[in-house]
């Protein structure tokens, strides 16, 4: 039986693999700091990383990293949310919120300043959900609306499948 098991396993591991090719990028390649918050990808295919120094864009390429200095409110990103129309939307520590759009930086008005960094995001038809320490909210051409909920316990929702 063992000897059956032996050449089985000869067998298999002579049999070619398909898996995906993976890379690793760092500093050395243009990041500007190994320490990456969230990932995300926009509607063109772009990579987007949030970071403690700025949002990255990815062409597969080279890395173009926005900051301060092009007119990112807060470099410290924590979260990021690609829609449907292109935009990524930046959440950062500082509850600054905008979003990034053909390399273009905007920020969005103070009266979002409610909405804490989201936990999660999702999909629902052409909608995005947002899951927040305040609760839900929707994003929908460009505005933010608080789902309202049916008793007071229901904002403590802590994980989204």
């Amino acid at each position: 039986m063992l000897k059956n098991v032996f050449i089985l396993f000869l067998l298999f591991s002579w049999l070619p693999n398909q898996a995906q090719e993976s890379y690793r990028y760092t500093t050395k390649e243009g990041l500007p700091t190994n320490h990456v918050y969230d990932i995300a990808q926009d509607s063109n295919g772009f990579m987007w990383f949030a970071t403690k120094l700025g949002v990255v864009k990815f062409d597969g390429d080279s890395f173009k990293t926005f900051t301060i200095q092009d007119g990112l409110p807060n470099n410290d990103t924590w979260r990021l949310v690609a829609d449907k129309e292109g935009k990524v939307w930046y959440f950062s520590k500082n509850k600054y919120q905008g979003y990034i759009k053909n390399d273009s930086i905007y920020k969005y008005p103070n009266s979002l300043s409610t909405i804490i960094t989201p936990r999660n995001q999702f999909k629902l038809n052409d909608s995005l959900i947002l899951h927040t320490d305040l609760g839900l909210f929707m994003l929908k051409d460009s505005v933010f609306d608080n789902i309202k909920t049916v008793d007071e316990y229901s904002n403590s929702i802590k994980q989204i499948e």
